[in-house]
């Protein structure tokens, strides 16, 4: 968040949140969970709470015994096994809370995090029609974009997750949509096969976070497969949000990546490894920056 902004949402913040002070010094600290007025929510709940303040959509704010209650829509605490994060998203964007999952416009997932609102509020794959064609999904996190393609249409969408409680949690969300066609697998990609140790137990809102030197928690193995292992019969959209897996992927599985049509992908890199990577990209690839850090790359 730009420093105006980050401004601008601290002093409303501090106007419609009693002691917003001190969840903002629990933001920048080592805490993986913020006390916000006696609710425990993650750093990607945060982060968008402070997007909204920022931007002016939260008019008013209270956290009351039971409740939630943003813009006048309210949501109780105590009538669901979800999370705190969870239930303070339902808030800000309107989602209706069951007593296992969320629902909204028909789609019903078992958390919110930040991958699912960015996907689902702010339409940030909107960008791409992949309507009758297939999807390689690579960092599926809770099956958010996987979803969302194969209700756009999708024929087939394979997604990869590789860690294991974000990839059991997709399982439960393709399920609870009755989606098919969708072929999800608790794996990482890399321009080698090999295995992996990924945080065992790390949960939705926090798996933005994640990277191979990410030591906090206990380790799983899972395996490393190859891009060319899933490589559908219509190679069509490879979409990659791997906290930096990009960089091997394009620069090491190239022959591979330039079998699709399209490419969208989060980029993890400044300066030389960001420059280096759309200079392989843009001798097969159109490359436009759709946003902070998403790339749209189509076939020349």
């Amino acid at each position: 968040m730009e420093l105006k902004k980050e401004i601008i949402a601290f002093i409303r913040g501090s106007i419609l949140i009693p002691k917003f002070y001190k969840s903002v010094i629990e933001y920048f600290s080592n805490n993986k969970l913020i006390n916000l007025g006696g609710v425990l929510i993650d750093k990607g709940a945060f982060a968008l709470l402070a997007r909204e303040l920022s931007n002016g959509r939260i008019k008013s704010f209270k956290i009351l015994r039971d409740k939630i209650i943003v813009n006048d829509y309210s949501v109780d605490i105590t009538k669901s096994n979800l999370s705190h994060s969870t239930l303070l998203l339902s808030a800000i964007y309107n989602w209706n809370v069951h007593e296992n999952y969320v629902e909204k416009n028909g789609i019903k997932l078992k958390s919110l995090n930040y991958s699912a609102i960015e996907i689902f509020e702010y339409g940030i794959y909107n960008v791409i029609d992949v309507k009758n064609r297939e999807v390689v999904d690579i960092g599926a996190n809770i099956g958010d974009s996987t979803i969302f393609f194969t209700l756009k249409g999708a024929k087939e969408v394979i997604g990869l997750e590789p860690l294991p409680d974000i990839y059991k949690e997709a399982i439960e969300n393709v399920k609870l949509n009755e989606l098919k066609n969708i072929t999800l697998i608790n794996a990482a990609i890399g321009s080698k096969k090999g295995k992996i140790k990924v945080p065992c137990n790390l949960g939705s809102g926090n798996s933005g976070s994640f990277n191979v030197s990410y030591t906090r928690e206990e380790k799983c193995e899972v395996n490393i497969i190859t891009l060319s292992e899933i490589l559908p019969d219509d190679p069509y959209l490879l979409k990659m949000d791997c906290e930096g897996c990009e960089e091997d992927v394009i620069l090491n599985s190239y022959d591979d990546v330039v079998k699709f049509q399209n490419l969208l992908f989060e980029m993890h890199f400044k300066g030389k490894k960001e420059r280096k990577i759309l200079e392989k990209l843009n001798s097969n690839f159109e490359c436009r920056k759709i946003s902070n850090r998403l790339y749209l790359c189509e076939k020349k």
